[in-house]
């Protein structure tokens, strides 16, 4: 054999296997594309699966590595496009999907001439799609969708039809996917296209067309995840079409089936639950323990026990021991999502029975626990009927303060839960007619479309007291026509706030504290639940601190007497003007020292300072110290000190915070009610007496109790 004839069948044969050695690493690589693509539609048949998806994800990224390896160290073989393809549709399955975007255009920049480009440009479109670009996700399948590869054609058409879809587009996504019946003969394609057909009508809650397309789903020959997810689909429709025996029929085809024995739990527990549905406690509860029995420590007998628990609070309302199987569902599996849903579940009823509790004291505290109450049973737990129940406490409890409230959620209920337009409207009405300066108020005119002429026409004339005070106009000019407002208007929404404004003007323009005073506690009085009210209140308190200065001023200062050489008269009998005698003089000259102050003879008439009477209320009953929760929650002092007049008859008439904590003074004031007097005693007969008193809280843990 000749010598060059050896070696080039030597050089022949490296060259034969260096291919081989590329083609081993692409190999690789794709082998674990499809092993992640298997995991990943075994996923999708089971989200709740963290243990299938993480396993999903791991394969993709080991298919990247593989695929890169190409990359790196044979850049100039013929399998870089078809690596950067599978890099990319890698990242696009793990929800990277900037990252997929760039691999492709890799390809397509660089590879002009590679045979996967078309599919390369479908895969960037989803990426697109992916990243919430959708205008350019349009454009390139929308390209695509006109290519002469007719399968990426179809794939592309169908993927716009997705995305319109998602979009909520849900008649552009019908006419496409109808427009591609008959015309697709791919079995893979068709099971798309009679899936996302599917979809649509069930978005669109056109359950009849939702449950043919479905099962042309079943007869195009689909794989068994997809079978599987189908058929579960098709229970779905069936429960929502009120026809429960063909979907526990459903159910329990998809139980008997060995194809499908990997998700037998899963199908029990959707039996259980239609037991539930069906109102057979007994037969769900038998189900869901023998779920519990098969499959211990898996997420499957968390949620068993976790919808046990529901029974017992919503069917049975035994809270107790709900709360107990709350608890057993979050230690089943402490990492499964039914352990999240079961603390929350735990938190919530701990919550309504805290505020339950409260709630049944007949004062503010109590009805705003009741409200508590109410929107736990709305949002939280979903409980329509027993939110309305609540409601309809509040509505029989003396305080009216808490009627609009009341009346407002009510109304929700009915017109956006119940869909009750005509209980809804009667609630409404009822809101705006009773209380129409609240802002409950307010959103029950836009609903109900009610007539705001009165609103137009205040609004006119306060805009014109704002327009005549930015000129400089008299105080007095803009008075009167705010004045008008309150007066001519007083269920618009522009009264509360002209009467505001009205107190401004006369405590800040004209220096006219009293009257001031008069607007802004008539705005507390009359229109309570604004925020203006909020605001004057405030300001009466400041009022009330200035006056009080104001007349600390006006007092005449006492003087100062020198002490006589000789000895004083002996003391009057009048207790009142009392002095203590001086001591007898001394051998020795004693310094020269101030005297008493003269003091200041009582008023004769109108209520009196506790300095002076001659002689003080005495105690009869003290309510027992309070209890607040902030003192416990807040850095708070647990000290509010109140002013209060103490009437003739002994009772407590008039309470006025001195100084405290915001959140502690409503209750204050309650308790500084309930304490009883023997009346003050001025020249022998009995007179009202103002006091000061500090209200000491104690936390709940301190014994303290709410008031009565």
């Amino acid at each position: 054999m000749p010598r060059w004839f050896f070696i080039a069948h030597l050089v022949l044969l490296a060259a034969l296997a260096q291919g081989c050695v590329y083609y081993n690493k692409f190999y690789n690589a794709k082998k674990r594309f499809k092993e992640a693509h298997h995991q990943r539609l075994l996923s999708e048949a089971d989200p709740d699966n963290r243990v299938l998806t993480n396993a999903y994800l791991d394969y993709y990224l080991s298919a990247i590595r593989k695929a890169s390896i190409v990359l790196d160290l044979h850049p100039n073989s013929k399998w870089v496009d078809d690596s950067l393809l599978l890099i990319g549709q890698s990242y696009y399955w793990r929800g990277e999907h900037r990252e997929a975007r760039v691999k492709f255009n890799e390809l397509l920049d660089n590879f002009p001439d590679s045979d996967l480009r078309t599919e390369a440009l479908y895969w960037k479109g989803l990426s697109l799609w992916g990243n919430d670009d959708i205008s350019a996700a349009r454009e390139i399948l929308s390209f695509v969708s006109e290519s002469e590869n007719r399968f990426f054609a179809a794939q592309s058409i169908l993927a716009l039809a997705d995305l319109e879809q998602s979009q909520g587009n849900h008649d552009d996504a019908e006419r496409t996917y109808l427009g591609l019946v008959d015309k697709i003969k791919d079995d893979e394609l068709e099971t798309r296209l009679w899936k996302g057909l599917g979809d649509t009508y069930f978005a669109k809650s056109e359950l009849k067309n939702a449950l043919n397309a479905y099962r042309k789903v079943l007869q195009s020959k689909p794989d068994d995840v997809t079978s599987y997810s189908t058929q579960i689909r098709i229970g779905a429709v069936l429960e929502l079409s009120d026809d429960l025996e063909e979907a526990l029929s459903t159910y329990k085809r998809l139980e008997r089936s060995k194809r499908f024995r990997l998700y037998q739990p899963k199908v029990q527990l959707l039996i259980a639950n239609l037991y539930r549905l069906r109102g057979d406690i007994d037969g769900a509860l038998e189900a869901y323990s023998e779920i519990i029995k098969r499959n211990p420590r898996t997420e499957t007998s968390a949620e068993a026990y976790y919808q046990i628990a529901l029974i017992e609070h919503q069917v049975r309302r035994n809270n107790e021991k709900a709360l107990e199987l709350f608890a057993t569902a979050r230690k089943e599996r402490h990492t499964s999502d039914v352990a999240v849903k079961a603390r929350e579940m735990e938190t919530t009823l701990f919550q309504l029975d805290k505020f339950k509790k409260r709630g049944e004291k007949k004062t503010k505290r109590g009805t705003a626990a009741l409200f508590n109450v109410a929107e736990i049973y709305l949002f939280s737990l979903g409980e329509v009927d027993s939110a309305l129940t609540t409601y309809e406490r509040v509505l029989t409890r003396a305080d009216s303060s808490s009627v609009p409230k009341a009346l407002y959620g009510m109304g929700l209920i009915y017109a956006d839960s119940l869909r009750n337009e005509e209980k809804a409207t009667e609630l409404f009405e009822r809101l705006v007619q009773d209380y129409p300066i609240t802002p409950y108020a307010v959103d029950a005119r836009l609903r109900i479309g009610a007539d705001r002429s009165d609103d137009v026409l205040a609004a006119a004339r306060y805009l014109e007291a704002e327009a005549l005070k930015a000129e400089g106009a008299s105080p007095q000019d803009v008075i009167t026509i705010l004045r008008q407002v309150t007066e001519e208007y007083p269920n618009s929404l522009y009264a509360p706030k002209a009467l505001f404004a009205l107190g401004w003007a006369y405590e800040n323009d004209l220096g006219d504290l009293d009257t001031a005073n008069t607007h802004y506690m008539r705005l507390t009085d009359d229109y309570p639940m604004t925020e203006f009210a909020e605001v004057s209140a405030d300001k009466l308190k400041q009022i009330k601190k200035e006056l009080r200065d104001r007349n600390t001023k006006r007092k005449p200062k006492p003087k100062a007497k020198t002490p006589k050489k000789k000895d004083p008269p002996p003391p009057t009998a009048d207790a009142a003007f009392a002095e203590e005698l001086p001591k007898p003089k001394p051998t020795k000259p004693e310094p020269q020292v101030n005297a008493v102050p003269i003091r200041k003879a009582p008023r004769a008439d109108g209520p009196l300072e506790a300095s002076e009477v001659e002689q003080l209320p005495l105690l009869v009953h003290a309510p027992p110290s309070p209890a607040a929760e902030e003192i416990g929650e807040e850095d708070v002092s647990p000290n509010v000190m109140v002013r209060f007049l103490v009437g003739i008859d002994g009772r407590v008439k008039k309470v006025v915070v001195v100084e405290g904590a915001d959140v502690l003074q409503e209750q204050a004031v309650d308790v500084a009610f309930q304490y009883l007097f023997e009346p003050g005693i001025h020249k022998g007969k009995p007179c009202e007496v103002w006091m000061e008193f500090p209200i000491t809280f104690l936390s709940p843990e301190q014994g303290g109790s709410e008031p009565e």
